[in-house]
């Protein structure tokens, strides 16, 4: 886990140092565009031996300085793949980011653009090597709040001020109306909030209970998808965000 911590240093370090570079634009984005590479590559090494099924399973506890217990993160095969597939897509947004941001480098917007994106990216790796849902819902918001300030870049145009809060609302609705009642039914069941108590405590669950931890998940997730017919956010908010920023949400 030590690369997947490094990546999400570099990511979260270079996002900071963008936002302190905000009135330098060029400078901002030479930085956000390398925390994006060095992350990526990071990711990517930490997501290939698992892959290759050349080492086992890797985690990794971290100690929360609140009553909330501990917060975990595990990379195992599936969570190695998305993870890679983050890494390469990022890599591909991050060159293409660079030549399409600096024709705007006289704008304000695009340190905002380093900033918020570094952190979406972090976030995306936060998600998918989380093994607690606490963590999970810390990742699954920081997701949430990037892209709505990627999304309303441009924010002084009314349409895409429209899509951004579109995309915001529909996506918090969803979480807060079905992600959190299904990790609230689990974690009473289960009584802890690791998603490897969550795997086993599913097998208990009763019909019913388990259907409806279905269509929730379903709804909740796929309304974050953009899954029909839960998609009312995506049509607007993909024409309105920066070309890189749509790619990578489309990959999401």
């Amino acid at each position: 886990m030590t690369l997947v911590l490094a990546s999400l240093v570099v990511l979260v370090g270079g996002a900071a140092v963008s936002a302190v570079l905000v009135r330098r634009p060029q400078a901002s984005l030479l930085v956000g565009v390398t925390a994006l590479v060095f992350g990526s590559i990071s990711s990517l090494a930490a997501a290939l031996p698992r892959m290759l099924a050349t080492s086992g399973d890797a985690s990794a506890t971290l100690v929360w300085p609140m009553p909330l217990g501990s917060a975990q993160m595990a990379l195992d095969g599936l969570s190695a793949w998305f993870l890679a597939s983050i890494a390469i897509v990022t890599l591909a947004v991050a060159v293409y980011s660079w030549a399409y941001m600096r024709e705007d480098t006289g704008h304000g917007s695009v340190g905002a653009f380093s900033t918020f994106l570094c952190l979406l990216v972090a976030a995306l790796v936060l998600v998918v090597t989380a093994a607690d849902a606490v963590l999970f819902l810390v990742g699954w918001e920081a997701m949430t709040l990037a892209a709505f300030f990627l999304v309303g870049l441009h924010h002084r145009e009314a349409e895409v001020r429209r899509a951004a809060w579109m995309y915001l609302i529909a996506t918090h609705l969803g979480t807060a109306l079905c992600v959190l009642p299904v990790f609230g039914i689990l974690a009473v069941k289960c009584g802890q909030t690791g998603f490897a108590a969550f795997d086993a405590g599913s097998a208990s669950l009763g019909g019913t209970t388990g259907v409806l931890v279905f269509f929730l998940a379903l709804v909740g997730f796929g309304t974050k998808a953009g899954f029909m017919p839960m998609h009312v956010w995506l049509p607007v908010a993909h024409p309105a965000a920066p070309t890189p920023v749509s790619a990578l949400l489309s990959a999401w």
